[in-house]
């Protein structure tokens, strides 16, 4: 089955070689209801806070309550939180210490969109590191060096097998050792043990599961214990992400070949990828060009990948061309991404640009999507960003080198950083080169 996929893209039309690194983006953000940003990544088919919690509201606006005295962590049988040593620059690095109660409390300590993971969904974590569905499964210290992937900040941890494993860090999850509090309200474990809770009920109704790393250990540690006891929180995002997570996509016109370029910033069971070409936006009518060759993918990876391919197949001149690139999953679904296109020119025409600087969005006024072009009469590295009416930056469409007589088009789908769609109204873009600015406003009608 195929699925049709439309995202922030951009398109260049050029006659010169193409030498700069292809801009491959960054990690998402998740703001909660305190104005906390927490950086994200994506973890197999996961995406995760990459940051322990740090609210002190519920998402409807109640207060958590912050209890400092042992005797009220001790009885509490509520939502509450604490921070280590009741020093609040501890919470700045390692976060808030909760209860499971507030973990589990109908009115969601996690960002809007976001929730506090099952322990089923911590084991599809564990899973995507290297751990075994059996490993995952049972109780205790588990698996093989997962622990020494999902832990960060080494100048944090105490020294010992956990940091030292060649594996240390490298999923990006960075679980710090930020300690607990354990259900007699005393603080301990900094420096050694990093916690973090799961939503999910244990064997007995006083208990709830939770994870846990030790310096001296690479594995991961899962175990049902009390309630009370106070522990960090990660968030897991509640969608899945796409199984192919596409960045960029373009074409360039070199030495009368079309070269198609794109960039993927992680990908899912991706097996493969096809590439067709059409003379209209009709994908029915497009042909594969690869017929019988089969762009490899990258399987799962959470790293951005380049991907080149060279047309070889004629082209006409004064013709303007389709292209698509489908992704092909283990499971044999596809995704087909929005098209770009590419307008080849009569032999020797030049580009000449009409007018230099940065043009008119078309269409203006738009839903939910808009072009936006520019040409430079000097070769420069350029930026174009979008911004709303408090001049806060909504998104970064294009970041790249371009050339001299070059047309450059962007296409802004509508969407911040984020990838949600922005509200009605009035938004500047602006065009930032190594020796100008231009800014120029659009129209956003829904």
């Amino acid at each position: 089955m195929k699925k049709f996929i439309y995202f922030a893209i951009f398109i260049l039309i050029s006659f010169s070689l193409f030498a700069d690194d292809i801009n491959t983006g960054s990690r998402a953000e998740v703001t909660d209801i305190d104005g906390n940003v927490y950086q994200t990544l994506i973890i197999g088919n996961q995406e995760w806070m990459a940051e322990n919690l740090k609210v002190t509201h519920y998402r409807n606006g109640d207060a958590i309550p912050n209890l400092t005295v042992s005797n009220e962590w001790i009885n509490t049988t509520s939502g509450a939180y604490c921070v280590y040593d009741n020093i609040p620059a501890n919470a700045e690095t390692y976060g808030n210490l909760y209860n499971w109660f507030a973990v589990f409390d109908s009115r969601n300590i996690a960002p809007e969109g976001w929730h506090v993971p099952t322990d089923e969904e911590i084991k599809e974590l564990e899973l995507a590191l290297g751990m075994s569905q059996a490993q995952a499964d049972e109780t205790g210290w588990r698996g093989t060096n997962e622990g020494s992937k999902l832990a960060g900040r080494a100048d944090l941890w105490a020294d010992g097998n956990l940091e030292n494993n060649v594996e240390f860090g490298t999923s990006g999850f960075s679980l710090l050792p930020g300690g607990n509090r354990g259900s007699n309200g005393v603080y301990g474990g900094m420096f050694d043990y990093g916690y973090f809770w799961s939503s999910s009920e244990g064997d007995y109704v006083e208990w709830g599961w939770d994870r846990s790393l030790h310096y001296g250990n690479a594995d991961v540690h899962r175990y049902a214990i009390g309630k009370s006891f106070g522990f960090s929180v990660r968030c897991v995002n509640d969608d899945a992400p796409l199984p192919v997570n596409l960045s960029a996509f373009y074409v360039l016109y070199i030495g009368g070949t079309p070269t198609l370029y794109w960039t993927t910033q992680s990908e899912t069971e991706n097996a493969y990828w096809n590439v067709y070409r059409g003379t209209n936006n009709e994908f029915d009518q497009a042909s594969l060009l690869n017929d019988g060759d089969p762009i490899a993918g990258q399987g799962t990876t959470q790293y951005p990948t380049d991907y080149i391919y060279v047309d070889t197949a004629p082209v006409v001149q004064n013709t303007t061309y389709w292209y698509w690139i489908e992704s092909v999953a283990t499971d044999g679904e596809s995704e087909v991404h929005v098209p770009i296109t590419l307008s080849i020119p009569y032999e020797d025409t030049p580009i000449t640009p009409d007018t230099y600087g940065l043009h008119q969005n078309y269409p203006n006024p738009f839903n939910p999507s808009t072009s936006i072009s520019f040409a430079l009469e000097e070769d420069s590295d350029v930026e174009l960003i979008i911004y709303n009416v408090k001049g806060e930056v909504i998104k970064s469409i294009f970041n790249n080198h371009v050339y001299a007589n070059d047309i450059t088009s962007v296409v802004w789908d509508g969407n911040d950083v984020d990838g949600k769609q922005v509200s009605s109204g009035v938004y500047f873009y602006k065009l930032i080169t190594e020796t100008k600015e231009y800014q120029r406003k659009m129209l956003l009608v829904k």
